[in-house]
This record gives C-alpha cells, structure tokens and sequence, in this order.
C-alpha cells in the first residue's frame, strides 16, 4: 500500500532466474538502503522497507528496482 504507516512490502514476481538488486533513495537524491542485491530463483518474493527503522523520517522516498539491467522507480510515501 501506498501511502504507507511504519513498514511497506514490495513485492516481486520473477518468471526467471534473475539479477535484482533494490535501492532506496531520499526525494533528494541521498541513497538510504540497499534492500538486496543478489540472484533470486523464479518465484514470488517479498522484501520489506520501513524508512523509521532505517533511522529516517517519514516522507518520500523513491525505489530502484533493477532486474537484469532493467531498471523500474517508484515512489514510496511512508506517513
């Protein structure tokens, strides 16, 4: 869910064996977090981000999702 309270999950479907690698970045460009950064089986996973544990504030961050060079954004609003 987006907006979010204390923690959201990103899920991820991978038809494949693949390359993922997840950042977290302020709305300021400042990395935050690697989330992973590794090869994963095909399959479903689940990977969990919470801004406040990681020390931040709440607010707007921007995922980076890197799947086999392919790269995918998102915003996160964590209230």
């Amino acid at each position: 869910p987006n907006p979010y309270k204390n923690t959201t999950s990103i899920n991820l479907q991978l038809p494949t064996e693949a390359k993922v690698k997840a950042e977290v970045y302020s709305i300021h460009g400042s990395k935050v977090t690697t989330l992973c950064d590794r090869s994963f089986d095909k399959g479903f996973y689940r990977i969990d981000f919470s801004a406040k544990e990681q020390g931040y504030p709440a607010g707007v961050y921007v995922l980076v999702v890197t799947v086999d060079g392919k790269k995918f954004e998102y915003k996160l609003v964590e209230l």
